[in-house]
């Protein structure tokens, strides 16, 4: 294959990498680079030497700096002093599933632990992050 192929490979997964988090995307992403530069100098020619090489990267960097580079990136979501904000629900939080809350400035993506869905435009409380997403409850609403 073309080194051109490969590093157009990199650049989609890592861009896919920065809407999954799932921390695998971003080393298949960098074996493909890899291969895309060993490709473009000649070191790997053909097509079974470059499938070799991007498997044997990715493989490697997976099970080598995956676990320890996701806890990093994961502890940098949210500060504990947000803990306790109130936010308003701008996309509904099915039981479940995801929606979105508007946070210091931006969306964020929101799930809840409640047996029903948390509708748009209602007060959230932030309890908890899991990465990038917060965990909210909903607000008490006041006695009229």
């Amino acid at each position: 294959m073309d080194y051109k192929i490969w590093a157009v490979l990199g650049l989609i997964l890592i861009v896919a990498e920065m809407h999954n988090l799932s921390f695998v995307f971003v080393f298949l992403g960098t074996a493909a680079l890899a291969t895309a530069i060993t490709t473009g100098i000649g070191l790997t020619p053909g097509p079974e030497g470059q499938f070799v090489l991007f498997s044997a990267v990715s493989l490697i960097s997976i099970v080598l700096l995956r676990n320890r580079i996701r806890p990093r990136l994961a502890r940098g979501g949210i500060s504990p002093d947000y803990l306790g904000q109130q936010v308003k629900v701008v996309k509904p939080i099915p039981t479940g599933g995801e929606g979105s809350v508007f946070y210091r400035g931006a969306d964020w993506i929101a799930y809840g632990k409640e047996l029903h869905t948390i509708e748009a435009g209602s007060m959230v409380e932030i309890t908890g992050s899991d990465g990038i997403r917060l965990c909210v409850r909903p607000v008490d609403k006041p006695e009229e």
